[in-house]
């Protein structure tokens, strides 16, 4: 029998990584392993789509292109949005 998990933003851990069950240990005695890495799986996807409906601020970091132009290393910016 199945149940419903119910996603919680405020429950996800980014910190810690999801537990598995080993290859070749019995499921049924794993269920509960598993179960709770199904529940971390679906709060961080609740957490996440609060933070891109604009929730929250989130931080991008954007590698920047070294070009050369006679042997003076530059910076080429390009930037473009709609959004303030």
């Amino acid at each position: 029998m199945s149940s419903a998990l119910t996603e919680t933003a405020g429950n996800a851990n980014f910190a810690v990584g999801l537990q598995a069950p080993d290859v070749g240990v019995d499921f049924t005695a794993e269920c509960n392993t598993v179960r709770s890495a199904l529940q971390q799986l679906a709060d961080r996807t609740q957490r996440l789509r609060q933070g891109l409906a604009g929730g929250d601020t989130q931080e991008i970091r954007v590698g920047l292109i070294n070009l050369v132009d006679e042997g003076t290393p530059r910076f080429a910016w390009t930037l473009s949005s709609d959004r303030v």
